[in-house]
C-alpha cells in the first residue's frame, strides 16, 4: 500500500460524526411529522427545530466550523429579498405568515449548508433520508383513514396532512435509495427492490397523479444522465421494470375503484386535473389583462381573494410558476427560475441525485404551490450542501505526491 493511499485511509478514519451534522439528520427525519400540531400554532416539526437551530448556531458562529458560500445560498438570498419586498404590494395577515415562514426555513437552511461536512457525514445524511421514505411510506401503508374517495390520508393526533404532498417525501428517498444500489460495495443492495415497491405502493393508495409521475420523471432522469455506467443504467432499469410489474399485477388491481380511476388518461381529461386546468386559465388571464401588475405582480397570496371573489373552492394556483408569476410578476418568475437554475448546475457534476431530485420537484411544481412546501425546501437544502470528503482526499495525495517529487529533486540535486 502507498504512503497516499495509507496517508488517504488515515484522513478518512480521522473524519467524525459531529453534533451538527446530527441536528441536520433529526430535522430532516421530523419532515413528514410537519403537519403534527402537539399544540395549538406549534408543529412536531418546528418543536424539533426550536434546539437544532439552537446547535447550528452555536456551531456556526461560536465553534471552528469551516463555513463555504455558495451559488445556491446567493440566489435564494436574492428571491427572499424580493418576496420580502412583495409585502410592500399586498399585505395581508396570510402574507405576512407565508413570508415569515418562508424566512423561518431559509433560516434554518442557511445554518444548515453553509457548514462543510465531511464524507462521513454525507454518507449519514444520505442514509437518514432513506430512513424518511421508510418511515413515510410505513406511515401511510399501516393508516386506515381516507379522503376524497378512498385516497389513503395520514392522520396524526387529529392532525392530517395533504396526500400529494406527503407523496413528495419520497423523491430523495427514492434517488438515493437507487444511487446505493449501483454503488460497488453495499451489501445491502438486495432491499432496493422491496423499498421502492414500498413506496411505490404507498404512493398509490394516496391517489396522488403528481407524486407519482414526478417520482417517475427523477428515476427516468437519472437513469438518462445521472448515471454514466452502462452496467449501472441497466441494474436501474430492471430494478425499475420488477417495480413496474410488481405494481401493475399485485398492487392496482387490489386498489379501491375510485383510486384505480384516478389513473386513467380518461379521468384526468374529464375532471380537468381535478379542475387545475380551470384555476390556471382564470389566473393567466387575469394577469395577462393587467399589464401594470404583470411585471412585479399582485403580492404574495394574492390569489386568495381573487380566487374568492371568482367563486373557486381553492385559493391558490396549484401550479407553483403560476403562482410566483401572479403573485410577483415576471420580475419573481426570472429570481425564482434563477434559483432553480443555480440549484441544477450546482448539482451538474456534484450529485445527480440532487439535479434529479430539482428536475422531479419541478415535475411537481406543475400541480402543488410551494411558498411553505417543507420537501421542495429540502430539496434546495440538498443542492445547497457543502461537502469537502473528496476534495480533501484530492487535496492530500496531490500534497503527498509534491512532497514525494520534492523530495526526490533534492536527492538527486544532492547525488
Amino acid at each position: 500500500m502507498s504512503n497516499v493511499t495509507v496517508a488517504a485511509h488515515d484522513a478518512l478514519q480521522k473524519d467524525r460524526i459531529r453534533i451538527p451534522v446530527i441536528c441536520v439528520c433529526l430535522y430532516f427525519l421530523c419532515m413528514p411529522l410537519t403537519f403534527v400540531t402537539v399544540v395549538p400554532g406549534v408543529s412536531m416539526l418546528r418543536l424539533v427545530t426550536i434546539p437544532v437551530v439552537g446547535v447550528l448556531a452555536c456551531s456556526l458562529f461560536l465553534g471552528k466550523s469551516r463555513i463555504s458560500f455558495n451559488v445556491v445560498h446567493f440566489t435564494y438570498c436574492l428571491y427572499m429579498i424580493l418576496c420580502a419586498a412583495s409585502l410592500l404590494i399586498f399585505r395581508s395577515e396570510e402574507s405576512i405568515v407565508t413570508v415569515r415562514d418562508m424566512f423561518l426555513t431559509f433560516a434554518v437552511m442557511m445554518l444548515a449548508t453553509l457548514q462543510v461536512y465531511n464524507r462521513r457525514e454525507k454518507n449519514l445524511i444520505v442514509y437518514t433520508w432513506i430512513l424518511v421514505g421508510l418511515i413515510s411510506a410505513l406511515m401511510c401503508v399501516t393508516s386506515h383513514n381516507t379522503i376524497y374517495g378512498e385516497r389513503t390520508v395520514i392522520v396524526i393526533l387529529g392532525s392530517r396532512e395533504d396526500p400529494n404532498q406527503f407523496c413528495s417525501y419520497f423523491i430523495l428517498p427514492v434517488l438515493f435509495a437507487l444511487e446505493k444500489l449501483v454503488e460497488g460495495k453495499n451489501k445491502w443492495r438486495f432491499l432496493t427492490l422491496p423499498y421502492i415497491a414500498l413506496i411505490a405502493y404507498a404512493v398509490l393508495r394516496t391517489g396522488s397523479r403528481g407524486g407519482l409521475a414526478a417520482l417517475a420523471v427523477g428515476i427516468v432522469v437519472y437513469v438518462l444522465i445521472g448515471l454514466k455506467s452502462i452496467k449501472a443504467k441497466i441494474a436501474v432499469i430492471i430494478t425499475s421494470m420488477l417495480v413496474v410489474i410488481l405494481t401493475f399485477t399485485l398492487v392496482v388491481p387490489n386498489l379501491p375503484e375510485t383510486v384505480r380511476e384516478r389513473y386513467t388518461l380518461e379521468r384526468i381529461t374529464s375532471d380537468r386535473g381535478s379542475g387545475r386546468y380551470d384555476i390556471w386559465e382564470y389566473l393567466i388571464r387575469y394577469i395577462a389583462d393587467d399589464e401594470e401588475s404583470l411585471l412585479c405582480g399582485y403580492g404574495i397570496c394574492s390569489t386568495t381573494e381573487v380566487m374568492a371573489e371568482a367563486n373557486f373552492t381553492n385559493r391558490y394556483a396549484h401550479n407553483q410558476w403560476i403562482q410566483v408569476l401572479f403573485d410577483q410578476g415576471i420580475l419573481g418568475v426570472v429570481f425564482y427560475a434563477l434559483m432553480i437554475l443555480s440549484c441544477m448546475m450546482r448539482s451538474w457534476k456534484r450529485s445527480s441525485v440532487c439535479l434529479c431530485a430539482v428536475v422531479s420537484i419541478m415535475a411537481f411544481s406543475m400541480s402543488l404551490t410551494f411558498y411553505t412546501f417543507k420537501p421542495y425546501f429540502n430539496i434546495i437544502m440538498m443542492c445547497a450542501m457543502n461537502y469537502d470528503g473528496e476534495l480533501a482526499l484530492h487535496r492530500l495525495a496531490e500534497k503527498l505526491r509534491k512532497g514525494k517529487e520534492s523530495v526526490y529533486a533534492q536527492e538527486t540535486v544532492h547525488n
